[in-house]
């Protein structure tokens, strides 16, 4: 690939070379994929022994240059950003298959509630006039299964679907810039965080007419109905002027809500006043009101529960680390990457999982803070990850979901006493 050709005259070298590592990385995976996809159509035929011996050893090479094959790979229109894994509730015993759900947020402007087994989709949640970036699940009350799907969007706004006619109930309108994280703090209170570094509290239930507009220009945000949604424009409390950058990531330890910024800290919040959370409130949670170590841009949270009923908290951010906090707001432990770290899980309480801006799967001992397996996942950053159903579930901007097994796949060993990952 040279850079005398035409079509590349406004590329730099380096340009070219990262191209052209992507592109050969491509072909790494999908060989890896299609030796693998051979290999188990060898040994499942196995009318031929030594056609499937040589099978299994061109998949054994293919896979040990790229670490790891998921299980599932499954492709969508447009750019992974979000996904939200959907809680397992009642299902008929003689209603076939077990699906297992999730929401998936897309830079095409939509949300889609998909069977992470097949990867096919039940429903698709149209209206925003920007890449969809955050996601959040609220569950009925009387059957357990998922109801109402929040949606925060690069337009600015924020939607209440109906689950199941996937109809826009309401709109949420008051940021002044992107919307990058969704939090449902309890079944009535929505937390939101934007590039605008404001963190808004919405009351979800119904509101009074006075707070709604009903006359909204906003665009019909439903596939099955031509009626405008109602749309807010009051939240209930306000919650700015301490972070000097965008809102990336929020979480919840206890009654306490934490919030990421690309200013480099977190901090804790009490939602009822808007205020920082009082020493005493962050005290008997897992960190101190402002958590300050990370170099940069903070963009992932997540929250562990402990073995002894503590939650941990952990961050990932784009100075290439992830890391545990303590009870005085210091980092305990930090795990250091290539690249930005974009989002993280914990596993058995004893792996960390993390992906990013370098398209790996990279596997950790917290313990001894060493790497245990770095596996070539994706072609595109790594942009959201969890785990669900008993498999890690990667979503990137190439476009896939992917499910990886845990046990012998993703980590060499776990405990026999490992529970199963729901």
């Amino acid at each position: 690939m040279e850079t005398s050709d035409p079509s590349n005259f406004f590329q730099s070298d380096q340009d070219l070379a990262a191209l052209q590592q992507h592109i050969e990385r491509k072909a790494r995976i999908d060989a890896a994929l299609a030796a693998a996809a051979a290999a188990a159509s060898a040994t499942s035929a196995a009318s031929d022994s030594t056609t499937a011996v040589l099978d299994a050893s061109a998949a054994a090479a293919a896979l040990s240059s790229v670490g790891a094959v998921p299980e599932f790979v499954h492709s969508f229109p447009s750019k992974i950003l979000a996904i939200a894994f959907v809680a397992p509730a009642p299902f008929p015993a003689d209603a076939g298959p077990k699906p297992l759900w999730a929401f998936l947020a897309e830079s095409g402007h939509v949300a889609r509630r998909i069977d992470l087994k097949t990867g096919k989709a039940s429903n698709v949640y149209k209206g925003h006039g920007g890449p969809v970036t955050s996601l959040a699940v609220s569950y009925s009350s009387a059957d357990g299964s998922d109801e109402f799907l929040y949606t925060g969007s690069w337009d600015k706004s924020i939607r209440k679907w109906d689950v199941k006619s996937h109809t826009c109930l309401q709109i949420y309108l008051a940021h002044a810039d992107f919307v990058k994280s969704l939090l449902l703090f309890s079944p009535t209170r929505l937390c939101s965080g934007s590039s605008d570094r404001t963190i808004y509290v919405w009351d979800t239930t119904p509101q009074p007419p006075a707070d709604l507009d009903s006359s909204s220009t906003a665009k019909t945000a439903t596939t099955s109905s031509t009626a405008t949604p109602a749309t807010t424009r009051r939240p209930l409390v306000t919650i700015n002027g301490d972070h000097t950058r965008g809102i990336e990531a929020l979480a919840r330890v206890g009654d306490v809500l934490f919030s990421a910024s690309s200013d480099t800290s977190i901090r804790a919040w009490d939602i009822a006043t808007g205020r920082p959370a009082s020493a005493a409130a962050v005290s008997a949670t897992a960190a101190a009101p402002l958590l300050k170590g990370h170099l940069t841009s903070v963009y992932g949270l997540v929250t562990v529960e402990t073995d002894d009923g503590d939650t941990e908290l952990w961050s990932a951010s784009a100075d290439k680390t992830a890391k545990r906090w303590n009870l005085e707001g210091i980092p305990d432990a930090s795990f250091t990457h290539p690249d930005f770290v974009k989002c993280l899980a914990v596993v058995a309480g004893q792996y960390l999982v993390c992906g990013g801006r370098d398209e790996n799967i990279w596997v950790w001992d917290i313990a001894t803070e060493k790497t245990v397996k770095v596996i070539e996942a994706h072609f595109g950053e790594i942009s959201c990850l969890g785990l669900h159903g008993g498999l890690l579930w990667t979503g990137s901007l190439d476009g896939t979901v992917r499910g990886w097994k845990i046990r012998g796949t993703v980590l060499p060993a776990l405990p026999r006493f490992f529970p199963s990952l729901h």
